[in-house]
């Protein structure tokens, strides 16, 4: 239920949070903050594909 609060508006009308530029850019950070340490490990990029799924981000973003 939290990720469908998070991906539609609270409005009811089932608005989209986010553009597809939004969710590319937050799934971007994702990687520049895993990627901080100088190096990103698999688990990291496994965590980062769920997060993005469970919000709904096209796989491309």
């Amino acid at each position: 239920m939290s990720q469908v609060r998070c991906r539609t508006a609270l409005n009811g009308h089932g608005t989209e949070l986010f553009t597809t530029e939004q969710a590319a850019h937050f799934v971007e950070s994702m990687h520049a903050v895993a990627a901080a340490d100088g190096e990103i490990s698999e688990e990291e990029v496994a965590e980062i594909r769920v997060v993005a799924e469970e919000l709904g981000f096209p796989q491309s973003a």
